[in-house]
């Protein structure tokens, strides 16, 4: 248990970027995730279980079949999220925590364990920035997309910019000064992809945009999808 501990207080203290829903998954004895003691209560039940065969209209084969399909899928999510939570000892230089993800039973002896050892949840609750695990929404994914524009300092109206964004047809747009006119841009992007995406062409990189408008100014519009 102190190897595996060890670990655990590894993977808390030194790693900034971490999927913290699964360590939620290890800690929160009663979180209401998909994974919750619940769950692990059916698989215990199963276990108890003794095989039924015959017609499967026969309520008893049925219920028993029915039991057995709820095992074999949550057993799958299981292995697959101690698989994660090893992959992220892995990917920062530390070893596995689970010798063996698809030991189901043995998993979640060890989480049970690290359960009784992490029994105060100060520090942990400290760590994922919430009162409670019941507060703690994990971050969801967003998907960016960068596109190369155009800025030019209108000649016309001082401290005003123009900006064109030459991969979306009629991209263009202005702002009084430089930090209004980024904002301008990235609305303008999102408008003309949701309302216009016939216009909008895969963004070239800034290398390629460079080379094709020498002497322009280059900045990258990075918007969030």
């Amino acid at each position: 248990m102190k190897t595996k501990t060890c670990k655990l207080e590894y993977l808390i203290k030194n790693i900034d970027i971490i999927p913290k829903k699964r360590l939620v998954f290890l800690f929160d004895k009663d979180s209401w995730y998909h994974f919750h003691k619940n769950d692990i209560e059916k698989l215990e039940e199963f276990k108890k279980l003794q095989p039924v065969y015959g017609d499967s209209k026969d309520y008893k084969v049925w219920s028993y079949k029915c039991a057995k399909r709820r095992d074999e899928r949550m057993r799958k999510e299981f292995e697959e999220i101690f698989t994660e939570i090893n992959q992220i000892c892995i990917n920062n230089h530390t070893y596995p925590i689970f010798e063996d993800p698809s030991n189901i039973e043995e998993c979640l002896k060890i989480r049970k364990d690290l359960l009784y050892v992490y029994d105060d949840y100060e520090e942990l609750n400290e760590f994922f920035g919430v009162k409670s695990f019941f507060d703690y929404e994990p971050p969801r994914y967003k998907k960016t997309i960068c596109y190369p524009a155009i800025f030019q300092e209108d000649k016309e109206e001082s401290g005003w910019w123009n900006v064109t964004v030459p991969d979306i047809f009629g991209g263009v747009t202005c702002g009084e000064g430089y930090d209004n006119a980024v904002e301008m841009a990235k609305d303008m992007i999102k408008l003309m992809l949701k309302e216009a995406p016939a216009q909008c062409s895969p963004p070239k990189s800034f290398e390629e945009t460079k080379n094709n408008f020498p002497g322009e100014i280059v900045v990258m519009i990075e918007v969030e999808l």
